[in-house]
């Protein structure tokens, strides 16, 4: 591994748990690694964004 992809994954990880501290969630953008992912029936890039998904999923409504 090397410095720079360190720093880069670092500065990726302080982000993601800045962005968790304040209980934000951002928007899904929709492109082209969607059409293979895992999640994508349950996240719905292209029809809602991740609050409110995420909202609905911890007051049990889906």
């Amino acid at each position: 591994m090397t410095d720079d992809l360190r720093s880069t994954v670092r500065k990726s990880f302080a982000e993601m748990h800045s962005l968790y501290d304040k209980h934000w969630i951002p928007k899904a953008k929709f492109g082209k690694a969607c059409k293979s992912c895992s999640l994508f029936d349950i996240c719905m890039p292209k029809t809602r964004d991740v609050k409110t998904y995420m909202d609905e999923m911890l007051k049990g409504s889906i």
